[in-house]
């Protein structure tokens, strides 16, 4: 059953044991009474002091390979008190092997959006030197086309091999500003260019954009759907946000469905680094179409943080993406599971599936079990730290991501308090870890808090904090 939200939103630091396959898990210290999953700030069990072994609960981690990605499923505490209602975390792992990916064939497009307002702050200025980066990087293997958009779309570059890269710099270095935001022409006119390259490898547009879709189509439902379409033909979207002025709500949300990246460049020097980035990714990219499918037969899915979602049966399908090698996705969910008898139960079945560059599909599958008992020190000694500290680091994008929408919305105080929680939560869990990445994570959101107290949501200053904030929130609950 599913009784859920989609977005980044409430649950707990508290942790996890594990599923059904053979992999051992530490189940760490036993405690007197049973952690609160609801309370972000409890202490976690087994963290800072030797597992003890007197009655362990074998907690157990449930994993399984498709190819060069690995799919690792756990609950975040993998025992629960009979005839206690309390949510459970399900965090599940998407990892793709680093070892195994030689490069391959891309095959880009770049549509630079050339409306007006491109002309300000060095704006076009930054997209032609990332532009000049990607010819420079390109092999003869590669192919490229570029597209302007303004009130309607033009091709500065048909789809071709890079053959000759002064021609091709020339003509970009003749881009220039005006007009509106005609974005889902550029689009559509970008990707009909990667449906002309020739040839195996990975076909990648990249959106260069500094403002709102004011021409033409402008609504989101259609222009994502326009991505989703691509993405289904094998074809990628990443967009990249310039300025401060562009909707990255809408960016994001494209990015999402034609299995890309959203990236916002912050520092306008930056930008031609971040492309060179998305383009190297997209030259090692091992799954495409990455999706994952979670049910739970006897409970149900309260929230999912960070990632938009599909309704499947009585469970939920997270569109992931596009990997490349090395790369790791989570998903967390915040889930409340049956507990009418003590005794193990079904929580949760995870089903991976993605493309091949070559365009094999692959799947794999696992079950995620828990434990139902009357017996509190059960329930404390089943916590997985390493899950906690990934279960913390949603809640903390939660709490960025929601004091981020207080702040858009005028309410400073509720910005404050959300913040401040956020960054207590994950300092808090990042100590009893040692995990410094929590650590600066929670220092960020502190430098953040004090950012917005004297920056007005309708300046620059105030539109280049919500963007960060909401980049921030994205990269940490994924």
């Amino acid at each position: 059953m599913w009784r859920w939200q989609a977005g980044l939103g409430a649950a707990v630091a508290a942790a996890v044991g594990l599923v059904a396959a053979p992999e051992q898990i530490s189940t760490g210290q036993r405690a007197s009474a049973p952690v609160d999953p609801m309370d972000p700030m409890a202490p976690l069990a087994g963290w800072g002091a030797p597992p003890k072994t007197a009655d362990p609960i074998a907690t157990r981690g449930a994993s399984a390979s498709a190819g060069p990605v690995q799919l690792r499923a756990r609950l975040a505490q993998g025992a629960r008190l009979l005839h206690h209602d309390e949510d459970q975390l399900l965090v599940i792992e998407i990892s793709a092997d680093g070892e195994r990916a030689a490069r391959q064939p891309v095959h880009l497009s770049l549509v630079v959006d050339g409306s007006g307002s491109m002309k300000e702050q060095g704006r076009l200025s930054a997209a032609k030197a990332a532009a000049q980066a990607l010819t420079a990087a390109l092999r003869p293997e590669d192919s490229l086309s570029v597209v302007r958009f303004d009130d309607h779309a033009d091709i500065v570059l048909a789809q071709r091999p890079l053959l000759d890269p002064s021609g091709a710099r020339a003509r970009l270095s003749g881009l220039r500003a005006a007009g509106g935001t005609n974005l889902y022409a550029g689009l559509q006119t970008g990707l009909g260019q990667l449906t002309s390259a020739t040839g195996p490898g990975v076909r990648q547009l990249v959106l260069l954009s500094d403002g709102y879709a004011n021409v033409g189509v402008t609504d989101g439902p259609t222009l994502t759907a326009l991505a989703r379409g691509a993405a289904q033909r094998g074809l990628s979207l990443s967009a990249f946000g310039v300025g401060w002025e562009f909707n990255e709500d809408l960016l994001a949300q494209v990015a999402d469905a034609g299995g890309g990246r959203y990236r916002y460049a912050a520092q306008l020097d930056r930008l031609p680094a971040l492309v060179e980035e998305a383009m190297a990714q997209a030259a090692t990219q091992v799954a495409r179409g990455t999706t994952v499918e979670v049910q739970l037969p006897f409970g149900e899915i309260e929230e999912v943080y960070g990632w938009g979602v599909d309704r499947a049966g009585q469970g939920l399908v997270v569109q992931v993406g596009d990997l490349a090698a090395g790369e790791t996705r989570k998903v967390v969910l915040r889930v409340n599971l049956d507990e009418r008898h003590e005794g193990e139960v079904l929580a949760a079945t995870a089903r991976l599936r993605y493309g091949t560059p070559a365009g094999a599909a692959q799947t794999a599958e696992v079950a995620v079990y828990g434990l139902v008992t009357a017996d509190p020190t059960v329930v404390a000694a089943s916590m997985d730290a390493e899950a906690a500290a990934l279960a913390a680091e949603a809640r903390g994008a939660a709490l960025l991501q929601r004091g981020a929408a207080d702040f858009a919305a005028g309410d400073l105080p509720s910005n404050q308090a959300r913040l401040a929680e956020a960054a207590a939560l994950l300092a808090d869990v990042g100590a009893r870890r040692g995990d410094a990445g929590l650590l600066e994570a929670a220092a960020e959101v502190e430098r953040q808090r004090q950012a917005y107290q004297s920056a007005p949501p309708a300046t620059a200053a105030g539109q280049d904090l919500l963007k960060r904030s909401k980049e921030d929130a994205r990269a940490w609950s994924r």
